[in-house]
């Protein structure tokens, strides 16, 4: 809601009333957050470590004789 009232007040060109900005806020609220999720910019990097560090761990499970130097060579 905070991220549309904000874009609705810049694509107005001009300070809304508040009133006029609630009541979008409440009609947006009572919508529901839809398909939108907000995320942190590095998610990308996030979720690449920790797949890797699942990885390590269920190839150390299940081949322990393996060294992690052969265990990350296999992965690449």
């Amino acid at each position: 809601a905070t991220l549309a009232r904000d874009s609705f007040a810049a694509a107005a060109g001009r300070e809304e009333t508040e009133a006029a900005l609630e009541q979008m806020e409440r009609g947006l609220m009572g919508a529901g957050p839809g398909d939108m999720i907000v995320t942190p910019r590095e998610i990308d990097g996030l979720i690449q470590d920790s797949a890797g560090m699942i990885a390590m761990g269920i190839n150390r499970a299940l081949q322990p004789e393996m060294s992690d130097s052969e265990i990350l060579a296999m992965m690449d």
